[in-house]
């Protein structure tokens, strides 16, 4: 499979449990994950949801959120066309500046032109995210990427 043949579009609601269940089948923090808060994309293959990929804005900052790919796709593109699309929508929305927090993809993002950073150097709004002040341990490092 190649990823043109990858979709990818804003979830609604009606897919949000659905897009959860896939954020916790990759082992990342869902507690509070709530429609609305997040601007969530899918990715889908065949009418199937098999990614999702995330943000929540801040301002001209945003916070990446559930950039997941269900294990039977992986390897497949589908992560790169969906931070593609989360890209070109945090552009859209205003955001200048993209940051993460990662226990096991930081080469991946590294990749994508992120750094790592220290977590204190992060903007307030940032640092008090439920996904900073609990929902990831503080052994996940923080990463940031400016939008040019």
């Amino acid at each position: 499979m190649n990823s043109s043949s990858v979709m990818v579009r804003p979830l609604n609601s009606e897919l949000w449990d659905q897009a959860v269940a896939l954020v916790a089948s990759a082992g990342l923090p869902v507690a509070d994950l709530q429609a609305g808060k997040q601007n969530l994309l899918g990715a889908f293959v065949h009418h199937e949801l098999v990614g999702t990929a995330g943000t929540e804005l801040y301002g001209e900052v945003a916070l990446v959120r559930s950039v997941a790919v269900a294990a039977a796709h992986r390897r497949e593109g589908i992560g790169s066309a969906l931070y593609a699309a989360l890209e070109d929508h945090a552009r859209k929305e205003g955001v200048v500046q993209l940051i993460l927090l990662t226990e096991t993809a930081a080469d991946y993002f590294q990749s994508k032109g992120y750094q790592p950073v220290s977590r204190e150097t992060l903007p307030d709004s940032i640092q008090s995210t439920a996904e900073f002040t609990g929902l990831c341990p503080v052994s996940a490092v923080a990463m940031k990427k400016l939008l040019m």
